[in-house]
């Protein structure tokens, strides 16, 4: 059990403007600084872009809210309990690990650095995420996730471990044009993109039918699947047609449900290494295993 005198700050009942402003004095003189007593303070580490704060490392003793490490350049966030919505806004480097639950947004814009949670995390997690020349971002999420998983995601690789092999949300790579999900286990490929309704996508299969572009044996194969099914079987024409109708209004992408291939484990290795690392754990073996691979079409 630590004692108060183990922490530098004691954050009980302070703003964040004045919890910031401590930091900051305390990162003249140390790199490593502790905060306790952290009861959902937001805008935690906003003003340390701006003020040149680089390279400390932070670490935050119960809940910390909303907006932590917007904005982040280079320094770490090591939250011991929950963070709220919109951690890692437009992060540039650094990392942000916590060892409980996210909620919503969680590192939209990200573009930057690592973002680690050990627990789950709630809707669009890694939205608009992106990558410039070398510099890619990783999330990795120890449980699972909600609603819209990397809409509009541009870049980047996010991890989803379901540890605890728990329901996905639906959505997932709504409108994405880059990067790669990586999912542990089989998902239901209804819950990929913004997909038609079964009963459109079964009058499109029909209008198909009537023009000859699919005979009936294809009608009937196709007619129970998702579109994100229907969409690999379907060639030629057929799939012109699916892919003016749907995917050029909302970005439906694809998946294979498949190991990962030796580039793919290479790259996320050390990755979870440092996962490993910071949770104590050992989380790598879990590379191994099968994963539900989600990227834009037409980009394998």
């Amino acid at each position: 059990m630590r004692l108060m005198e183990d922490y530098d700050i004691d954050a009980a009942g302070m703003e964040h403007s004045e919890l910031n402003d401590l930091v900051v004095k305390l990162a003249r003189e140390k790199n490593e600084i502790s905060i306790a007593n952290v009861n959902g303070t937001r805008f935690i580490g906003i003003t340390f872009p701006r003020l040149a704060i680089r390279n400390i490392k932070l670490h935050l003793y119960g809940t910390a809210g909303n907006c932590l490490a917007n904005l982040n350049e280079g320094n770490s966030f090591f939250v011991h309990g929950n963070v709220g919505d919109d951690a890692g806004d437009t992060m540039h480097s650094g990392k942000i690990s916590v060892s409980g639950d996210a909620r919503d947004v969680l590192g939209q814009a990200l573009q930057g650095g690592r973002i680690f949670v050990q627990g789950n995390a709630g809707n669009r997690v890694s939205v608009q995420m992106r990558e410039y020349g070398k510099s890619r971002p990783y999330m990795v999420i120890g449980g699972t996730v909600d609603d819209y998983l990397g809409e509009y995601m541009a870049g980047g690789r996010t991890v989803i471990l379901n540890t605890m092999k728990s329901e996905i949300g639906n959505y997932v790579g709504s409108g994405m044009i880059g990067g790669r999900i990586f999912i542990r286990g089989r998902v239901d490929p209804r819950k990929i993109g913004l997909q038609p309704p079964e009963r459109e996508l079964k009058s499109f299969l029909k209008a198909l039918s009537m023009k000859n572009l699919i005979d009936s044996d294809d009608f009937l194969k196709l007619a129970g699947k998702s579109y994100a099914e229907a969409m690999n079987i379907l060639t030629g024409k057929a799939r012109e047609f699916g892919k003016k109708l749907y995917e050029e209004k909302v970005g439906i992408p694809d998946l294979e449900y498949r190991e990962l291939d030796d580039p793919e484990y290479m790259e996320l290795l050390p990755v979870m290494e440092e996962f490993s690392s910071d949770f104590n754990g050992e989380y790598t073996d879990l590379l191994g295993d099968k994963f539900t691979v989600v990227f834009p079409r037409n980009t394998k």
